[in-house]
């Protein structure tokens, strides 16, 4: 009995690490990719600015995938910064990832189209939120405004939604998307999951225990009709 409580205890310890460490090694970690600032880009593509700029916490990232000499980056680079930081400076910041010559912001940008499911195979590819643009043409400006709009307020983060484990849904989706309607796709969390996991491994024990108790009980029912039997005789 002593060695089944012990494996349980065991298991106990065990799983919130295989549950939980599993996601951990789909953390994306930006300091590990080579990124620009808005700035920096601008530099890169020998695009004049004339704007100061400090990021913070609290403003929308925009994550912007790029080639070095793209004709549509650099269209999308001059827009940035002839309008788009001179208007929304203080509520944005801009993390660029070259891709034609980094084969890990590359792959990056493709883990990214994956978990929007979009097509993200060519620049520039432009994450706003949970909304993405592939691809510029100047049409797209009320679209970009109106996704930097929506962000403030949702807060909505692509890379904190990745590497929180979340199914991927749409900022119009959140208002009726909770947790009915992940159940119902099927989607548990990694809260849930361990929970369930606990409980049914709990409940197991409880069970095992009491089976034991019951058989030990019968047995000691046996060796005392036994001895009464013997101290008849």
């Amino acid at each position: 009995m002593k060695k089944i409580l012990y494996l349980f205890v065991c298991l106990f310890l065990l799983i919130p690490s295989i549950v939980l460490g599993a996601d951990e090694e789909k953390t994306i970690n930006l300091e590990d990719y080579n990124t620009l600032t808005i700035e920096e880009a601008l530099e890169e593509e020998g695009i004049d600015y004339d704007f100061k700029h400090t990021d913070t916490d609290d403003q929308v990232t925009i994550y912007l995938f790029r080639g070095k000499g793209c004709s549509h980056c650099y269209e999308f680079l001059t827009y940035v910064a002839e309008e788009l930081m001179p208007e929304y400076g203080n509520e944005i910041k801009f993390v660029t990832f070259e891709v034609w010559n980094d084969t890990k912001n590359a792959s990056l940008m493709t883990e990214v189209g994956k978990y929007l499911d979009v097509d993200a195979s060519g620049v520039p590819f432009i994450v706003i939120g949970d909304k993405s643009y592939a691809g510029y043409a100047e049409s797209m400006n009320s679209e970009i405004v109106a996704a930097i709009e929506e962000a403030k307020e949702s807060g909505y983060d692509i890379i904190d939604s990745i590497n929180s484990g979340a199914k991927h849904v749409t900022v119009a989706e959140i208002g009726t998307y909770v947790e009915e309607k992940a159940k119902e796709n099927g989607y548990v969390s990694r809260s849930e999951m361990l929970i369930w996991i606990l409980s049914s491994l709990f409940l197991g024990c409880v069970i095992i225990i009491c089976y034991l108790n019951n058989e030990n009980k019968k047995i000691k029912e046996e060796i005392g009709y036994l001895r009464e039997q013997l101290e008849e005789k």
